[in-house]
């Protein structure tokens, strides 16, 4: 629903936009740190994620992502910010 993506984009995707607002929010709503963030990113790119995004897959950053934050502890947090700025699909 806050997806700021138009026609050009695939519909349904989240995008540059979508992800600025993600981390924000999950960093000042959510008493993340930028330190912690990073480590969850870094912890979803082991070993080097596949870029073909197929839904499902652990190829998809999005769900891996979602994986690391959730073994580091964030899980809830990291999903509440993902659905309130479109990128939990």
């Amino acid at each position: 629903m806050k997806d700021q993506c138009g026609p050009k984009f695939i519909p349904g995707t989240a995008n540059e936009y979508d992800y600025q607002r993600f981390f924000w929010d999950l960093h000042r709503n959510s008493g993340i740190s930028v330190s912690q963030i990073w480590d969850v990113i870094g912890a979803a790119n082991r070993p080097p994620w596949n870029p073909t995004f197929i839904p499902g897959s652990s190829a998809n950053p999005k769900e891996r992502m979602q994986a690391a934050a959730t073994k580091m502890g964030f899980g809830p947090a990291w999903s509440k910010a993902a659905k309130l700025n479109g990128v939990d699909r």
